[in-house]
């Protein structure tokens, strides 16, 4: 009667350990998921307020006073390119 639970047609040995309750704890792992998203999400939205906008805001004042170069644009896209590396 056991051997139609287990078929070795299909067997992999990779170390993977699988519990007989798997989804017993899964609310745990949703919960420190979702704190890390949050905390991902904050972190995105700082780094932009604190490196990105400047560098806009700057682009945004050289516009107004003067006429942007094409070595000017040169330069802030490869800012930009450095900075989102």
């Amino acid at each position: 009667k056991m051997e139609e639970f287990v078929s070795l047609d299909c067997l992999y040995i990779d170390g993977t350990k699988i519990e007989a309750n798997a989804n017993k704890y899964s609310f745990v792992w949703k919960k420190a998921t979702d704190k890390f998203s949050l905390k991902l999400q904050e972190n995105i939205r700082q780094s932009f307020q604190e490196e990105i906008a400047p560098l806009i805001e700057e682009a945004i004042v050289l516009d107004q006073e003067e006429p942007i170069s094409s070595e000017q644009l040169d330069d802030f896209v490869a800012i930009l390119e450095k900075e989102l590396e």
